[in-house]
């Protein structure tokens, strides 16, 4: 089964002033993909489109995950099938996101990337 290993494409994503990430891993084994959001922190709510997830790695379908921080403060983390689109959100009247952790797994029909981010 083929491996892309893990590629950072934290310069890829655009962040918000107030807002930080440590790092974005991307990792593809055979048609399973995996997004890895480490250490995303903001000072004030976050709802925007932060990057995209390049081609050979999108996902099929769209995807969806919610999580929190250690107060239980919510966020919303979407990859848009087809455009790879990577959507972070909070509910409305959110004031801040401690540093948080997560991870989406998909599957891709997207054909083998011809050069790896």
């Amino acid at each position: 089964t083929r491996s892309s290993g893990h590629r950072e494409i934290t310069s890829l994503m655009s962040l918000p002033s107030g807002s930080k990430i440590d790092r974005v891993l991307l990792h593809r084994v055979g048609d399973t993909v995996e997004l890895a959001l480490e250490g995303l922190s903001s000072k004030k709510q976050l709802d925007r489109v932060l990057g995209k997830v390049p081609a050979g790695f999108r996902p099929t379908n769209d995807q969806s995950l919610v999580t929190c921080d250690g107060r239980f403060n919510h966020l919303r983390v979407d990859v848009h099938g087809g455009t790879g689109a990577v959507a972070v959100a909070q509910p409305k009247g959110a004031a801040e996101l401690g540093k948080t952790s997560t991870a989406l797994v998909w599957l891709t029909m997207d054909l083998w990337p011809m050069t790896l981010p």
